[in-house]
């Protein structure tokens, strides 16, 4: 297991990026999530393939949709904002549902926000 600095994070989430070629999300908010999550002293690992167990779960979070219209809140005003990380919420919901805690966290969508969706999101669980 490989603990990442801040500088090895930003690297990562610039590759993603350009290999995304414009999917997987705003860099910007990307640098934002894993800047807050380094100020709050959460830590980002990276395991090899021969860390992992046979029967681990993993999971694969991400933010999708299309982009609205700036400023537009939609019918969303009616609905409790969750103040966690969506992500965090929905991969505890996972490991209540597996009644099993999960190994780690992939990314599946590489980007400058999704690939940082995914890692800050097992930093957090951590």
């Amino acid at each position: 297991m490989k603990k990442l600095t801040f500088n090895e994070v930003k690297d990562i989430l610039v590759g993603c990026t350009i290999l995304g070629t414009g999917g997987g999300g705003d860099l910007n908010k990307g640098l934002k999530m894993i800047k807050e999550d380094f100020e709050n002293n959460l830590e980002y690992k990276l395991i090899s393939l021969e860390e992992i167990e046979d029967e681990a779960l993993f999971a694969s979070p991400y933010f999708c949709g299309s982009i609205g219209e700036e400023g537009d809140k939609g019918n969303y005003s009616k609905y409790t904002k969750i103040k966690k990380s969506p992500a965090v919420v929905a991969v505890q919901a996972l490991e209540r549902h597996f009644q099993e805690e999960l190994s780690g966290m992939v990314s599946i969508e590489y980007g400058g926000m999704n690939t940082a969706v995914a890692m800050s999101t097992a930093a957090r669980l951590n």
